[in-house]
């Protein structure tokens, strides 16, 4: 009988941030690079959630033929943060408004 790992929790797979960012930011500049990696590199790969979002919406907008740079990108994940805030569902799971501070700061 296997005995339940109390610290599995506490166990953090190994990452390398800079290295995560380092792809992105070669993919941004050049789109080519994708078609080398990715075979082997997919978004669930990504331990950072930011860099895991941009590289996903790097492989769509190479997947439907567009170029993925710094301005299209950041466009696009715009456009996605700006339906998330404004979805029902988001305002609905989020606590109200801290009420501590009724004036505004001096």
């Amino acid at each position: 009988m296997n005995a339940p790992d109390f610290l599995a929790p506490l166990r953090i797979p190994p990452a390398a941030l800079e290295s995560e960012s380092a792809v992105v930011g070669a993919l941004l500049l050049d789109n080519s690079a994708f078609d080398r990696i990715s075979d082997r590199l997919k978004p669930e790969h990504f331990f950072s959630d930011d860099n895991r979002v941009v590289f996903a919406e790097i492989a769509r907008q190479l997947g439907t033929g567009k170029p993925a740079d710094v301005v299209t990108v950041a466009q696009a994940l715009g456009a996605l943060v700006s339906r998330w805030h404004s979805s029902t569902s988001w305002r609905s799971s989020c606590p109200a408004r801290p009420t501590w501070r009724t004036t505004p700061a001096s």
